[in-house]
């Protein structure tokens, strides 16, 4: 018996390249590495302490639960969002120009 032979193998058709873009978006603003947010003077104004100005920033927090009137201030602080309970020494609050950051231990 004879064996059929193989079909002829086909190279395949050479196809042009194809070339994919896309429209490149603008940065985001939480790419930044840092980033400033200045408190209206009304709101300074209506605060009668600074960590009553810093609650109306949408991504503070701070992390203590009595007034800044009767705390220690080694548990006064803040929390930044997307960085952790550990924001305060990563934060520079300025009032003024002037630091109001503990230069020892970063609470404010």
């Amino acid at each position: 018996m004879l064996q059929d032979a193989p079909p002829p193998i086909v190279a395949p058709a050479a196809l042009p390249d194809i070339v994919v873009t896309a429209a490149r978006l603008p940065p985001a603003a939480a790419d930044a590495a840092f980033s400033v947010v200045r408190i209206d003077q009304a709101v300074l104004s209506r605060s009668a302490r600074i960590d009553e100005a810093l609650r109306s920033v949408p991504a503070v927090s701070l992390f203590r639960r009595t007034t800044s009137l009767a705390a220690n201030p080694t548990t006064q602080g803040l929390s930044l969002r997307a960085i952790a309970p550990s924001g305060a020494g990563r934060t520079l609050v300025l009032l003024d120009g002037a630091p109001l950051n503990d230069p020892f231990g970063g609470w404010v």
